[in-house]
């Protein structure tokens, strides 16, 4: 959602990943869009924090548009748009 996502791998210090500030037009699929994009990237070996701030970013795009397939993102935008979200130490 609009927080982001909070990462708390089995070991190590748990992050938190700010989402974007976009227009949401509907939520609908952005649960999906976020679980299919980290499932996808887990298998293919990245962290999860990395993961997730990909995850975090094509969510967030996914809710611009009307629908649950209003607008799912192509990899290439969700990896630009990660590239510019913050991760930080969460509680801290």
């Amino acid at each position: 959602g609009s927080n982001g996502a909070l990462v708390v791998p089995g070991l190590g210090p748990a992050t938190h990943v700010a989402a974007p500030a976009v227009v949401a037009v509907d939520a609908t699929g952005a649960g999906d869009c976020f679980c299919g994009t980290l499932a996808v990237l887990l298998a293919e070996g990245a962290t999860l924090a990395d993961a997730a701030r990909v995850s975090v970013a094509a969510a967030a795009l996914s809710v611009t548009a009307a629908g649950a397939r209003g607008l799912l993102p192509g990899r290439g935008e969700a990896e630009s748009l990660a590239a510019r979200l913050t991760a930080r130490p969460a509680g801290g």
